[in-house]
């Protein structure tokens, strides 16, 4: 689970979605200096709002990285790292599309597997 804490007291939270229904937050701090903390009574906060943003990901748990015909290459299922990977995806894909060959890093990821 990732927290994400924005001004005015607003918490955003990131969980995987076959979690979402067991989430609860357990306030752990007041959200401005001098304010009483709700921790202290251990309070819990309510789950006010919740969407789903797509993250795709393969049933081995590896991007599909790769060219899948003579004019196609594709880069997902990096799941909830696509950010995180998305730099050095970019560089090896654009090494394989302008050199012809797979760098070693990409093998295990190809689309064809």
């Amino acid at each position: 689970m990732h927290v994400v804490v924005h001004g005015g007291g607003a918490i955003g939270l990131s969980v995987a979605w076959h979690l979402l229904p067991h989430a609860r937050v357990t306030v752990v701090d007041a959200p401005r200096p001098g304010a009483a903390s709700p921790a202290a009574a251990g309070m819990i906060a309510p789950l006010v709002d919740a969407w789903c943003c797509f993250r795709p990901g393969s049933k081995d748990g590896l991007p599909v990285i790769g060219r899948i015909d003579d004019r196609t290459y594709i880069a997902t299922g990096h799941y909830r790292n696509g950010i995180l990977l998305a730099p050095i995806t970019g560089k090896l894909l654009a090494e394989m599309i302008v050199g012809g060959n797979t760098p070693e890093l990409l093998k295990p990821c190809d689309p064809l597997r």
